[in-house]
Order: C-alpha cells, then structure tokens, then sequence
C-alpha cells in the first residue's frame, strides 16, 4: 500500500499489486477515493488494460499495444523514473543514505529540464519506498506497507474478483463528467 500526495490534494491510498515473475508482468492498482468516488481499479495482464470504477459501477478494457515491457510501463513508480532518465538533459545523482518510514534507503535525484524527481530506494530489496516529482506541480508517493505475495489468484489481474455481474461497459470519464455536469 501507497499513498499519493500532491500540493492541494488529501493523499490517496493506493494499493499497487505486480507479478514480476509473469512474462509480461502483470500489474494492478487499486486507488480508494471513498470519500468521493468509490475505488478504482486498473489491471493488466501485458495484453489488455482494464478499469472499473466501483461508485458508477462502470469498465472498460483496452488492448495494449504489443510492445515489450509494455505492462512493467504501468508500474507507476517505474514509469516515472524511466521516463525521467530517457530525458537527454537528465543527471542522475547519489545523494547518499537516509532512513524513510523505518526503512534504510539510498536517495537519488533525478535532474531534468522540467523539474527534478527523488527517489528513495530500500537497500535490502531495491524497491522503492518514497518518491518525490516536482514540476508543474508537487507528488510524493510514499510506500507505506511492503509484502511479497507468493501467488495470485486466477483471474485477478483480470478484476474478476471485484467487477460483478451487473456491472456495465463504458467510458468512466464520460460517466464522471456527466454527474458534474448534474451537480
């Protein structure tokens, strides 16, 4: 579990679930807007995207283009990172050690013409447990909980755990702007 936090935004929790052993990875992320919304989900499989958002009881599911490391790109942290290094004004620097939620970290910043980013990555696992992106606007996402599952459900990179029967298929985006749109 993660939190997401920006200059006027109350944090998000945000649990990110990735099967690193699948080929490709599989991935999913479960963003709990209760207060507003309801939870949103995205998953993939490497071949499709799906989201369903629980509050309109709405999905969708997208094909993926064929790319490889086309679903570790979904990873938020990874996509993030990596798009910040293949800037070619970029710099990468060490800034050393230092201590994130009880946790031994490496901090690096990642300099770019927009902005910089840092990151805090665990010296035990290399996983990243804090990452802070600072451009037009400020996020920082803070890993607060860790654990390593040894297998996932059938289908569950599918959201067939959480999508019902009754759900119907649309545009989420469309269903949100309408229900501003009444308000």
């Amino acid at each position: 579990m993660f939190e997401i936090a920006g200059e006027e935004n109350e944090p998000l929790d945000t649990i990110e679930y990735a099967d690193l052993s699948a080929d490709p990875v599989h991935s999913r992320f479960e963003i709990d807007e209760e207060q507003t919304t309801g939870t949103m989900y995205q998953a993939s499989d490497g071949q499709h995207v799906i989201n369903y958002q629980d509050y309109y009881n709405v999905y969708n599911e997208e094909e993926l283009p064929i790319e490889e490391d086309a679903a570790a790109d979904l990873l938020n942290w990874a996509s993030t990172l990596e798009s910040n290094i293949a800037e070619e004004d970029t710099s990468l620097t060490y800034e050393g050690e230092e201590e994130v939620n009880d946790v031994l970290t490496y901090k690096v910043i990642v300099s770019f013409d927009e902005g910089e980013s840092e990151h805090w990555f665990d010296q035990d696992t290399n996983m990243i447990v804090k990452s802070k992106t600072s451009t037009q606007f400020e996020q920082t996402i803070t890993v607060l909980d860790f654990e390593e599952v040894d297998e996932f459900d059938e289908g569950f990179f599918q959201l067939e755990d959480v999508i019902p029967d009754d759900a119907e298929e649309g545009d989420i985006a469309e269903e949100m702007a309408e229900e501003q749109d009444n308000d």
